[in-house]
């Protein structure tokens, strides 16, 4: 699976809230570290290690979006 689709999952939980800013402000982020995100392609290292849960407050946020999608793709990004 290449980069674009493996960040599909986070461009679209992106979207539905409403952009960088307002997912920043779900997250207690900036939104430049949103747009960290999305360049990266991932979510941070500290959702795999438990540091931090930006992927559930996506989740609890809005139903279309899938804690454990998110998640996924960081998992293969990691290994």
């Amino acid at each position: 699976m290449d980069k674009r689709q493996e960040s599909l999952a986070l461009v679209e939980a992106v979207k539905i809230l409403g952009g960088c800013e307002a997912t920043g402000r779900i997250c207690n982020v900036t939104g430049k570290a949103v747009q960290k995100w999305l360049k990266a392609g991932r979510l941070p290292r500290t959702e795999a290690t438990g540091e931090t849960n930006y992927a559930e407050l996506m989740a609890a946020a809005d139903k279309h979006i899938s804690k454990d999608r998110l998640l996924s793709t960081l998992m293969r990004k990691a290994a």
